[in-house]
């Protein structure tokens, strides 16, 4: 699989995951902040499922997969401990639907990198199915270097930029803004009203 890293809004898409072990569950966490609609067939759910089922989180199909459970899905997630459903899965997807096989990553068409976000800050890193631990790896040490505080720092570039944009300045003096904002420390809040109010004054 020759894989592109994408940003996907699944905003009230459905996605369909068939499974209700573990790495099914991993996958519905991953959806949940995604807003997806999400639809989990399975005879039986992990604890953790059914407390979001209980919670409303998701819509629980207790069954066994047929092919009609993927009909208008706009994700399926091929998620179960049985190989051959696994296929069948694969084999009932509709054409250009999206497709992640947690057994067979080269048998779907996408795949979940490990991620984390900060805030308006999210990273994904991937190895293409490679090594799952070292792709985990790099995310702890990524975690590490890009902490907390930019939460706070992806806000204030949003806010400046914003300004930035709707100003009258010239196309270059917006671009040397830009750079700025990232090129110079701006992380103490102090330092980011400061520069808000200039922008302000701008206008």
């Amino acid at each position: 699989m020759a894989a592109i890293p994408l940003m996907l809004d699944l905003k009230n898409k459905k996605a369909v995951v068939v499974g209700g072990g573990k790495i099914a569950e991993r996958r519905v966490r991953t959806l949940l902040s995604s807003e997806a609609d999400i639809k989990v067939i399975s005879p039986a759910l992990t604890s953790s499922l059914t407390t979001l089922y209980q919670d409303g989180k998701l819509d629980w199909h207790e069954k066994s997969f047929s092919a009609e459970d993927l009909q208008n899905a706009f994700l399926i997630v091929a998620a179960t401990n049985d190989s051959e459903v696994n296929r069948a899965i694969i084999e009932s997807a509709p054409q250009n639907v999206l497709l992640n096989s947690v057994e067979d990553a080269a048998a779907g068409n996408i795949q979940f990198p490990t991620q984390f976000s900060r805030g308006k800050l999210s990273i994904s890193v991937s190895t293409n199915g490679s090594s799952p631990i070292l792709a985990a790896k790099i995310k702890r040490d990524l975690a590490v270097q890009y902490d907390e505080k930019y939460e706070d720092y992806l806000d204030f570039l949003f806010e400046a930029r914003q300004l930035i944009k709707r100003s009258s300045l010239s196309t270059e003096k917006k671009k040397q803004w830009l750079r700025r904002l990232v090129d110079e420390d701006h992380f103490h809040p102090e330092d980011q009203e400061f520069v808000l109010e200039q922008l302000n004054n701008i206008q």
